[in-house]
């Protein structure tokens, strides 16, 4: 093997691997135990040695404020994780290259080197967790990295040999930290992802800990008096630690038995010395815990197959397991049941990822040995061979086309080129350069083997020249396909609504420029007088319900001029194949361009802010909920059970948004997806909304005309009806809310003037007095009114009912206005 070759690494959140492809075969690294995996677990002591992998997580259970785990969840944002004992702070992505660097040791101790590497992101990653997981590397002393999302990877691990001609496959990766479902396409050697759907924060560890809440700590506490025994409590941190490193060795254990017996020594250490439990836990108990958290995964998956219309596309052959939990027999009895698809673990979970990114790494391999550098590898007299072609594919006689530079002072004038197969020692024959270098050739390749062809370079005199590369590789198998964009890249507007640049599932590399227009003017020297794009990344329309991966933003302290109001902005966004994210403003008033900043990452949350928003959110969802029992609309059933199922999810991260620090990024990720779903609903409930709230007006507007109104006015109530039919016809939300402001406007017409309606609006609104602005106003007003009563004085009424609504906050205003929250006389 080519021991400089591009190495696929699979950086997990609780463990990760390094693998490289030998033939057609990818083969794993072990580490310093033996193990194929290394526990993503970064450990410190007090005099500041750092240990890296198993020693480190088994550390975690006595020292946990020393030790950091999990922390692939944090990547894109700007936490800071504490060493307690040593006092060292590192980020996420100092963390993650500690890991790299432990996997570059391993590497390195067999021989082989590790300058580049393909690493596997989730799909359900956001840029900034993608371009942290980049600068991880980097720290690692890895010159050249290309993420690729891990389904495309565990895809080619699976299928990089298979024959078929065509198959889709669901791949299902449930790892230590993310869950990632992903329809892939086999289709004439080329591997493809359709459609995508996943989550950041779910996964094994969350098993974890449902199963020490759940299940350990009741048993605990069955045994043992322990006051204010929970995870957020600081007294009992170590001994959560041990409870969870358990529970999850239980996990493990209870996927081949059906119970097993959990020895904690010194679980809680007293004054008075130490207590230890025991406990023998059943694989029932695990089952119980696990199965909501499988259902939902089952729930993302059959809702994967419903968008992507799978029947198009011809059913789904196998389901694809990747990550460790996918070895538990409850999960594939209930994928297997609920899904009704034959399930494929033909590839070992723990490393499919690192094995299909050693398969992909030929693919996007640097032409040059990065570590080493030209100066290293050919002098003054070597001549160089650019190579087009693909490194991977279904033929059996690749086309290779190329051109030979030569060194200084040289020509081409009489050289041949020829390929020999290392193996087989086919060759072709000498190929004579045209008077550019350049040449097309057809080699001869066998399967199940990697064909390597030593490349030979010769003077007219038929002398050997020193060539650089001096050979090349091909493997007949099946290849990955164009990388696509899994979600949607989005510039907000000032609306709140979003304009797309990069679609879902667009091909990479892509670009795209579109003129936008600025809302307000940006005054020279004024640093408060500025205009903003923000750039989002997701699938939703609105800007807020999408994350937020970078921006522009331009402040009047930093131009030399003013702007207007209505200025263009030529914005233009590119997405490369490595998914980097790079982007440009140009303001043709200035003859300016800006770079637009994807450095932003995502900030800390506040607890409390999310609180707040979640508190809104439930409000709203309880007055949806209402309508939707109210209005019986059967196409809003489904879209308000997965709200009811969204709110859960919320609840139950406001419950333990203290316990971790990625728990306010999980409680964000549930409120976005609470909200969209609120959005849905309300979306599918305007419309019969609408129509009930015009039904209910119109009758009123018959009602009142007949008892107040004039002839004429009840001539115009029929008219208004036939408006209203019209509207209701036309299907057009927008016409019906035209069409029914105008039968309140005829109705308040009426109603305006007749006293008796006045006086008891004005009588009601004595309730609403503690939240009026001014109470004292307010009392005046209900005097006054008390006296134009007494003359059923109109104009009088009339006014003192307006200043009063206007005393009233804004929305309990708006609630005054609307004709169903008017308490009408009796008639």
């Amino acid at each position: 093997m080519n021991n400089r070759a591009m190495k696929g690494i699979d950086l997990g959140t609780t463990n990760s691997c390094v693998a490289w492809l030998d033939g057609t075969m990818p083969r794993t690294y072990d580490n310093i135990y033996g193990d194929k995996c290394t526990p993503s677990a970064v450990w410190i002591d007090k005099r500041g040695h750092l240990v890296v992998g198993r020693k480190a997580r088994e550390k975690a259970q006595d020292t946990p404020d020393d030790c950091q785990l999990e922390f692939k969840r944090l990547m894109g944002t700007d936490q800071v994780c504490t060493f307690a004992s040593s006092g060292r702070h590192l980020t996420p992505v100092d963390l993650s290259a500690e890991v790299l660097k432990s996997l570059k040791g391993d590497v390195e101790r067999s021989g082989d080197f590790l300058p580049t590497a393909v690493i596997g992101v989730p799909a359900s990653f956001d840029e900034s967790a993608a371009q942290a997981t980049r600068k991880a590397a980097e720290l690692a002393g890895i010159e050249y990295v290309v993420p690729v999302q891990e389904p495309v990877l565990a895809a080619m691990a699976f299928g990089f040999q298979n024959t078929a001609k065509r198959a889709t496959w669901l791949v299902y990766d449930l790892g230590g930290g993310t869950f990632d479902a992903s329809l892939v396409q086999l289709r004439d050697g080329r591997i493809e992802i359709l459609n995508h759907i996943g989550e950041p924060y779910l996964g094994g560890k969350d098993m974890d800990w449902a199963i020490v809440e759940q299940v350990l700590v009741p048993a605990v506490l069955d045994e043992y008096t322990l006051p204010d025994f929970h995870r957020g409590s600081p007294r009992w941190r170590t001994s959560f630690a041990k409870l969870k490193h358990h529970a999850e060795e239980a996990k493990i254990m209870l996927s081949q038995s059906d119970s097993a017996y959990l020895d904690l020594e010194s679980l809680v250490k007293e004054s008075g010395g130490s207590l230890d439990f025991e406990y023998m836990i059943t694989k029932r108990e695990v089952e119980s815990v696990a199965e909501p958290f499988i259902e939902r995964t089952v729930d993302m998956c059959k809702r994967l197959l419903r968008e992507t219309n799978i029947r198009h596309v011809g059913g789904v052959d196998r389901v694809l397991l990747v990550g460790g939990p996918t070895k538990m027999p409850v999960l594939r009895d209930l994928l297997s049941e609920e899904l009704g698809i034959p399930l494929d673990f033909s590839v070992d979970p723990m490393t499919a990822v690192a094995q299909g990114a050693a398969i992909f790494a030929p693919t996007v391999e640097p032409g040059v040995d990065v570590d080493r550098g030209r100066s290293d590898q050919s002098s003054s007299a070597t001549y160089t061979v650019e190579l087009h072609y693909d490194k991977i594919g279904q033929e059996l006689e690749p086309e290779v086309a190329g051109s030979v530079r030569t060194p200084k002072n040289k020509n081409l004038r009489g050289v041949t080129i020829q390929f020999v197969h290392r193996k087989t020692q086919w060759a072709t024959g000498r190929i004579h350069l045209n008077r550019s270098g350049g040449f097309v050739v057809t080699l001869k390749a066998e399967p199940g083997m990697q064909n390597e062809y030593a490349i030979v370079l010769r003077s007219s005199w038929g002398t050997l020249l020193d060539v650089y590369p001096s050979e090349l590789v091909y493997t007949v198998g099946n290849a990955p396909g164009q990388l696509t964009q899994l979600r949607s890249i989005r510039v907000g507007l000032a609306d709140a609504s979003t304009r797309v640049m990069v679609g879902k599932g667009q091909t990479l590399p892509a670009r795209k420029t579109e003129i936008f227009h600025t809302v307000s003017e940006v005054k020279k020297g004024q640093a408060d007088s500025f205009f903003t794009f923000p750039i989002v990344e997701g699938d939703n329309p609105r800007s807020d319900r999408n994350i937020p991966v970078g921006g522009l933003e331009v402040t009047g302290a930093e131009v030399e001029r003013s702007l207007p109001k209505g200025s263009d902005v030529d914005i233009a966004i590119e997405v490369d194949e490595a998914r980097v994210y790079k982007g440009t403003a140009f303001i043709p008033v200035w003859d300016e361009t800006f770079d637009i900043d994807f450095s932003w990452g995502k900030k800390t949350l506040e607890p409390s802010h999310l609180r707040t928003q979640a508190s809104a959110a439930m409000e709203r969802f309880q007055e949806l909920k209402e309508m939707a029992q109210r209005l019986d609309v059967p196409e809003a059933e489904e879209t308000l059970g997965r709200a009811m199922k969204s709110r859960d999810l919320v609840e139950q991260s406001l419950v333990s948004m203290d316990l971790a620090a990625d728990e306010p990024e999980k409680c964000q990720l549930h409120l976005l997806a609470f909200l969209a779903d609120l959005d849905e609903l309300e979306s599918l409930l305007d419309w019969p909304n609408a129509i009930t709230e015009a039904e209910t007006s119109l009758e009123h507007a018959r009602t009142i005309s007949q008892f107040w109104g004039t002839s004429k006015e009840r001539q115009r109530a029929s008219e208004l009806e036939d408006t209203v039919n019209i509207a209701r016809e036309s299907k057009d939300l927008e016409v019906l809310n035209r069409a029914q402001g105008a039968v309140r406007g005829f109705i308040f017409e009426i109603l305006w003037r007749q006293p008796d309606w006045l006086i008891h609006t004005i009588s009601g609104l004595r309730e609403d007095l503690p939240k009026m602005k001014d109470q004292g106003a307010a009392r005046q007003l209900f005097d006054l009114a008390y006296q134009y009563t007494e003359t059923r004085d109109v104009e009088g009424l009339s006014s003192c009912l307006v200043q009063l609504i206007r005393l009233l906050p804004e929305e309990e205003a708006s609630q005054v206005t609307k004709l169903n929250s008017i308490l009408m006389p009796n008639q």
